[in-house]
């Protein structure tokens, strides 16, 4: 459990702004990640191959560029599933709702439904819970997808590090699935 935690801790990382460190962190979760499969390993050395080819001030720009001035390839979860709506809002407020019960202190100015927020609550805290299986099955998964599909279109470098965090949620919920009972939703 403790290494999934850390290879949840260290997507956080590798989907943050970028720093210095990148190449270490992809290099360490592609290390982790070894036994929930080789696929996963491979679209993480594929992003790490791609960082390698050019400046680190490029890669900084590339992410801004597509990530943080770019709504529709954004890391808000919610904004994925529910846009600027009225559901968004709820969402927001049950996420901040489960972080407080849990005694998680969100870092940063995000918002309580940005991916690295997300895997940063999971790496501190269970992602076995009811609640945190529900944000993957409801929430993470569909997202994801939504995400992966336009990065792909975009030709975003980060489209290798969602199809791996993508297959390992895929594979969580398989492991660990959870029937969602009328009512039960993460979204209600």
């Amino acid at each position: 459990m403790k290494e999934i935690k850390n290879v949840l801790l260290l997507f956080s990382k590798i989907l943050e702004y970028p720093t210095q460190n990148l190449k270490e962190d992809v290099e360490q979760c592609a290390q982790n990640l070894k036994s929930y499969g080789s696929s996963n390993v491979r679209y993480l050395q594929k992003f790490s191959n791609n960082i390698q080819q050019i400046p680190f001030s490029k890669l900084e720009e590339l992410y801004t560029q597509h990530i943080d001035f770019n709504p529709s390839s954004s890391l808000y979860v919610g904004y994925h599933l529910f846009g600027d709506s009225y559901k968004r809002s709820k969402f927001l407020v049950r996420l901040r709702t489960i972080y407080k019960q849990s005694n998680f202190v969100e870092k940063g100015a995000e918002l309580p439904d940005c991916l690295t927020v997300i895997l940063q609550y999971f790496g501190e805290h269970s992602y076995d819970s009811e609640d945190s299986r529900l944000i993957i099955k409801e929430s993470l998964i569909p997202s994801l997808k939504k995400i992966h599909g336009v990065f792909v279109h975009a030709k975003n470098i980060y489209c290798d590090v969602i199809q791996a965090l993508l297959n390992l949620f895929i594979k969580m919920d398989q492991e660990h699935p959870i029937a969602i009972a009328k009512g039960g939703s993460i979204h209600e």
